[in-house]
Formats: C-alpha cells, structure tokens, sequence
C-alpha cells in the first residue's frame, strides 16, 4: 500500500503535534529541557533537542512567540485614559441587583472612585477648626454651601469661579 503509513507518521508528515508535543510547545519559555520536563518526558536533556529537531514544533514555538509578542504590543499600546476608567466605574455602578447578588458594595465602591477621580472628594487631612477659626459667618455659610472659602476663587474645587469671574478693582 503505497502512502499509506501509519497514522501518527502521517500527522508528523502533516505538521500536527500530538499531545505531548502539544504540551511541550505550551511549557516552552526559552528552555527547551525545562519545557521537555513539564510535559512529561522521562528523559528531557535527551527528549528536548529531538523535540526542538521537529520543524512543526519550531513553527508552533515561534507562532507563540508572536501571539505572545502581539499581545504584549497590544496591551502596552494602550493608555488607560482617565476618561476610560471613569467609564468603566460607571459601567460597574449601573450594574443591576441581580447581577451583584443584591450586594451594592461594589457600585458604591465605584462611585467613591468616582468621586476621588474627579475631584469631589478631598483626601487631605484638614484640621477645621483651625481652618474656621478666624472666619467670618459670612465665609462658614458660603463654605457649608460651596465646599471651598470665598477668597479661594481660583480653588480647584468643581464649582468654584474661575479668575476670569473675578471682578477688577
């Protein structure tokens, strides 16, 4: 019978690894012995150049090595913007209750970073009364109201004028 041969010959033949050579290809880091090792070969300094001698193998090492590369490239290609994960926490603060186990642990979570990405919370540690002491009742009350102190108009703080709303004497 002519081109017959067996079948694992005519998968050799075919570029097909079985599933030893799969796992040896899997394990593959850079060490061809170490790789031999974990899938399994009860011989691997003599097993891992035999291996390495099998261009299908080669071929499968080397597509790995691109994917692997791809995905590097890909994954580091991409800035997280802060635009992003906002999103993203709103994404996970919309979540419905079913899909949380009716815990809202999670959505309040996002929303706090949320809050501390775009400035409404203040992690500073501010001693208030020193703060208020020399405050008029005029500048507590617009502070209660606004977050920031009158006399503080060019504060980060979301809300607060900007110097082109202050008045020129």
């Amino acid at each position: 019978m002519k081109g017959g041969g067996n079948l694992a010959e005519r998968k050799r033949h075919a570029g097909l690894l079985n599933q030893r050579q799969l796992a040896f290809v899997v394990a593959h880091v850079g060490n061809d012995t170490e790789a031999a090792r974990a899938a399994g070969y009860k011989n691997p300094e003599r097993s891992a150049p035999k291996l390495m001698a099998i261009p299908a193998i080669r071929n499968a090492i080397a597509e790995k090595q691109r994917a692997i590369i791809a995905a590097a490239g890909a994954k580091v290609g991409r800035r997280l913007s802060r635009v992003d994960v906002v999103e993203r926490l709103i994404e996970l603060a919309d979540l419905p209750p079913e899909r949380t186990r009716y815990n809202i642990s999670g959505q309040v979570s996002a929303l706090k970073a949320i809050a501390e990405i775009e400035g409404y919370v203040n992690r500073e540690q501010v001693d208030l009364a020193k703060e208020l002491a020399d405050r008029t009742i005029e500048e507590k009350e617009f502070f209660i109201t606004h977050g920031y102190f009158p006399n503080e108009v060019g504060s980060s703080q979301p809300g607060a004028p900007g110097p082109e709303s202050q008045s020129q004497n």
